[in-house]
């Protein structure tokens, strides 16, 4: 929708393995089952490969 106005959207895509090249600052995003991602915590910004391994594996 944001589009049809031309409202600009950032790139975005799924991430379901870790990949390499990936190009920081990233923000990764958790299903959170309740309302609100950012309340739940479930919103993190990564800078690097290491933040990345230590998000994915809690």
């Amino acid at each position: 929708m944001f589009k049809k106005y031309n409202i600009q959207v950032p790139v975005g895509g799924l991430l379901t393995t870790i990949q390499i090249n990936l190009h920081y600052p990233l923000l990764a995003k958790a299903q959170v089952l309740t309302g609100g991602r950012g309340k739940a915590r479930g919103i993190k910004e990564v800078r690097d490969d290491q933040e990345l391994n230590i998000i994915t594996q809690t």
